[in-house]
């Protein structure tokens, strides 16, 4: 089936995880909250809470980076999420966008602390962004801790270091796992993909692989640097079908497989910033994780 590979489709962008967070609506909410103690400080929009410890210092600011725990629960104190939900048991990072609503859950990480905890009622219709539901008088809770942040600069740096720390090494590796192949078989590689043409489609007529195109292939694919294998579609029987240059797969494959033509037969080396980058995925694929894959076209 088209797109359910969970090791090839692109997974979470940090859009859609602040959107898992705070954009989820609720048709279906059961009781009122009406029981927020009183000492809570309140923001204009009415957003109330309450930062339990502090330990000093500076509050992060718009566009820095931080590391935050989170639960939410739903007016009746049903959780309806937590960050330990994706795996992440000492929290996530997420960039500290602008608010669109003033008033929600991102104002309150604003006034708070490295290492401080909180907790905080927001309006149903400011979480929600639904002013239709102005009127209802409930509130989702939060559980809320921020861990540590870094300033937009710095953090930037980081990644910039990190970056050419990782070019470097994973540069090494390919060259000498691409050493082992004839030098015809190498293709041009680009921002650090090296592939390896295995077999050639005999039908000289067969064009290359263009943006939009509906492509299937038969895959294998190893973790490097261990070359640990982590999935195979022939022993499953599926071949994998999406569109190329659509941002469905890793870009690494949107990357390389223009390279490729039906019938062709090739290991692809992507590197990890253009694989899973520095979050991974999930407990299979560690961050910073270059990829091996062989690849048939279909």
């Amino acid at each position: 089936m088209k797109g359910t590979n969970p090791y090839i489709v692109f997974q979470m962008k940090r859009g859609f995880l602040l959107q898992i967070f705070f954009l989820v609506i609720h048709y279906c909410l059961q009781a009122k909250n009406d029981s927020i103690p009183g000492s809570f400080s309140t923001l204009d929009n009415g957003t109330r809470y309450m930062i339990h410890t502090s330990s000093g210092g500076e509050s992060p600011v718009t566009g820095d980076m931080i590391r935050m725990s989170l639960k939410k629960f739903l007016p009746d104190n049903t959780l309806q999420f937590s960050t330990e939900m994706l795996d992440a048991p000492d929290g996530i990072e997420m960039t500290l966008q602008n608010n669109y609503w003033p008033g929600d859950i991102l104002d309150v990480f604003l006034r708070m602390k490295k290492g401080d905890k909180a907790t905080a009622y927001v309006p149903v219709w400011i979480a929600d962004k639904d002013s239709s539901r102005k009127d209802d008088q409930q509130w989702y809770r939060y559980e809320i801790i921020l861990h540590d942040f870094m300033r937009k600069e710095a953090y930037e740096q980081k990644r910039i270091d990190r970056l050419k720390e990782l070019e470097t090494i994973e540069g090494h590796l390919f060259d000498s796992l691409s050493s082992k192949y004839p030098a015809a078989n190498l293709l041009n590689t680009q921002q650090g993909i090296h592939i390896i043409l295995i077999q050639r489609t005999a039908d000289t007529h067969h064009p290359f692989l263009q943006e939009g195109q509906d492509v299937t292939v038969h895959y294998k694919l190893k973790l490097l640097p261990q070359m640990n294998l982590l999935d195979n579609s022939y022993d499953r029987g599926e071949p994998f079908t999406f569109t190329l240059g659509k941002g469905e797969v890793i870009k690494g494959w949107d990357l390389a497989l223009p390279s490729l033509k039906k019938g062709d037969k090739a290991i692809l080396l992507i590197p990890s910033w253009l694989a899973y980058g520095e979050r991974g995925a999930g407990h299979d694929i560690q961050p910073d994780t270059p990829l091996w894959f062989e690849i048939e076209i279909l």
